[in-house]
């Protein structure tokens, strides 16, 4: 165990170098809009959703997989890449887009979206609000809290029982604090 952990921990620092980008173009990622969670319409959605992913192993896949977008706080989203046939309770690795740099082209350009399908773990990126850049760090921070909670909560996702942090620039620092100020949450960073 300790082993595949330090494999995919190498593999993480190895995507987060290739951060300076890639000359490899790629097409448009296009994102799935999570459902709003209505319980009342709980049962139907998952049994619809189950019967697209159905395992002979018996083995409970996440019940949305590819790319995913998530309603976050009022007009913030995060994304979320999850690789085909992931089953629940998988890894989780929450990071920050870099500044200036577009959600879905980071995810595949920069060798996060190639390493989550190669580990079997889900990607999840807080970005910041559309058409504006990041904020400063005392403006983000109320969105990274949410964000962060929200991949932690489970609502349409069953994290595993650690998520892996990784933080980019100024607003890296919030996830960073995240973690020192919540280490019983299961949070761990990812020293690159």
């Amino acid at each position: 165990m300790r082993k595949s952990i330090k494999s995919i921990l190498t593999g993480l620092f190895a995507a987060g170098m290739i951060l300076a980008g890639s000359s490899t173009a790629f097409a448009a990622v296009s994102f799935e809009k999570l459902p709003t969670l209505v319980y009342s319409e709980l049962d139907g959605l998952m049994k619809k959703q189950a019967a697209k992913y159905v395992r002979k192993d018996n083995v409970v896949p996440m019940l949305w997989q590819g790319f995913l977008e998530m309603n976050i706080s009022e007009g913030r989203t995060a994304k979320l890449y999850v690789p085909d046939n992931t089953p629940q309770g998988a890894m989780f690795v929450a990071m920050n887009v870099p500044a200036g740099q577009d959600p879905g082209d980071f995810i595949v350009n920069n060798g996060w979206k190639a390493k989550a399908d190669q580990e079997g773990i889900c990607l999840f990126v807080l970005e910041p609000a559309k058409g504006s850049g990041w904020g400063t760090v005392e403006e983000e921070a109320d969105y990274v809290k949410a964000a962060i909670g929200a991949a932690r909560a489970g609502k349409w996702l069953q994290p595993g029982p650690s998520i892996y942090l990784v933080e980019y620039g100024e607003i890296g620092s919030l996830i960073q604090k995240y973690a020192m100020e919540k280490p019983d949450r299961g949070c761990r960073r990812c020293l690159l």
